[in-house]
């Protein structure tokens, strides 16, 4: 990782990023499905994004410092591209 210029090092953290979501969809959809075993690896997706240690940074504060201020959205937003999404 220290060998990584910063762009590598971004791109790196964006696929895992990617992962993670990847990963939470799956979940979810086989917790809907009603193998709530899944819920175990949403905790684990969450707790990689945003839980925080002495020795450990979570995966979203490598993106964006402030990432506790990001905005928790808990239902679809539906848009056009043309127009500003609506909630």
């Amino acid at each position: 990782m220290a060998k990584m210029s910063a762009m590598e090092r971004a791109k790196y953290y964006r696929e895992a990023l990617e992962e993670q979501r990847h990963l939470l969809r799956t979940a979810i959809g086989g917790m809907a499905r009603g193998d709530l075993v899944q819920a175990l690896c949403v905790a684990t997706s969450i707790r990689t994004l945003v839980h925080e240690t002495g020795a450990s940074k979570p995966l979203l504060k490598h993106l964006r410092n402030n990432y506790l201020d990001l905005e928790i959205f808990d239902r679809i937003l539906n848009f056009s591209p043309r127009s500003k999404p609506s909630r």
